[in-house]
């Protein structure tokens, strides 16, 4: 399965159109309408149906399409559809039935579709053959030529924060979800600019450096266009990180700011003085008191979620819900 050079220019300029300049978005898919044939519109179908199921349909089932029950499907296409896109079907002459519901062959082409429109690229020759089509304000290119950081944020088990602590490679290949809005990714990954960790962890905020600028743009495909979506695929090389978590005793709470490339933990809480500041209680180097190497630490603290030292008198407890990690990596 391909997807030509053509529709993906043509797919991204579209997205990078302002949403709110209506007329001119309509007028470039008029223009770019002119250059599809008819098999340039089934893949621009299979790609659309792809993106909708991606971004409101069965998650689940775009990773498995064996696992879909068309019997058990609740809602036809027309309300998955973000605003405009049925707009966008209907001027392109997309082969989509809004009343009809998907199926399991619209799943298995998803399933087939995700890992080559993750990979996809676009230079910016390429997209200047599909640009100057009514087109001509400097800001219908902006972000059309590619993101070079993405991010994602996910919740997952502490066996998954473990092994990503260690994992020098990840394979995305399947193809996933990232927002360009870092704030997009915090959410997801349970937190906020003024939080420490997470709230419903164990979460992992990847910062994506995507250099080439590969990836799929579905935001205004999407039902969900303020998440500023794309799609994303390929090999992850880890690099530094930081894991932030909070603990308890029966007497304290303290937050831990683990630190992969200066191998150090710092243990501080919030003070009222003349408003509130962070302030460090202990700042632990290895091998510490206990003889630990930096990642024995890490496995044992995170794996057992219990810790105890002189230097912090207590039993102290990790709260499993606070544990964030805030992974830096690079699209190979």
């Amino acid at each position: 399965m391909e997807v030509s050079k053509k529709i993906l220019s043509i797919m991204r300029i579209i997205e990078a159109i302002p949403g709110y300049d209506r007329n001119t978005k309509l007028g470039y898919i008029a223009s770019a309408n002119k250059l599809l044939t008819d098999k340039d519109r089934e893949v621009m179908t299979d790609v659309m149906k792809a993106m909708i199921l991606l971004t409101a349909g069965n998650q689940k089932a775009v990773r498995d399409p064996k696992s879909y029950d068309p019997a058990n499907a609740r809602d036809p296409y027309g309300w998955l559809l973000g605003m405009g896109v049925e707009d966008i079907i209907k001027r392109f002459g997309l082969d989509i039935d809004l009343k009809s519901k998907p199926t399991r062959e619209d799943y298995a082409i998803a399933h087939k579709l995700l890992p080559i429109l993750g990979a996809s690229s676009v230079s910016p020759e390429e997209l200047g053959q599909y640009t100057d089509m009514g087109t001509r304000d400097p800001l219908d290119r902006y972000g059309s030529e590619g993101h070079q950081k993405v991010y994602r944020g996910i919740t997952v088990s502490r066996n998954v924060i473990l092994k990503a602590t260690t994992k020098k490679m990840w394979n995305i290949g399947h193809g996933v979800s990232t927002s360009t809005s870092e704030k997009k990714g915090m959410e997801f990954a349970k937190t906020a600019l003024s939080m420490w960790g997470a709230n419903g962890g164990p979460a992992l905020l990847l910062n994506i450096e995507n250099k080439s600028k590969r990836g799929f743009h579905a935001g205004s495909m999407s039902r969900y266009p303020n998440e500023r979506e794309v799609i994303l695929s390929g090999m992850l090389q880890f690099g530094d990180w930081v894991l932030e978590a909070k603990a308890s005793s029966s007497e304290d709470d303290i937050d831990l700011l683990i630190d992969s490339e200066t191998q150090t933990v710092e243990f501080s809480r919030l003070v009222q003085s003349n408003g509130l500041k962070r302030e460090l209680a202990h700042k632990m180097t290895f091998p510490n008191s206990s003889g630990d190497s930096f990642q024995e630490f890490v496995d044992r603290t995170i794996g057992g979620l219990e810790f105890d030292f002189p230097e912090l008198p207590g039993d102290w407890e990790i709260r499993e819900g606070t544990i964030l990690l805030k992974m830096n990596a690079v699209l190979q």
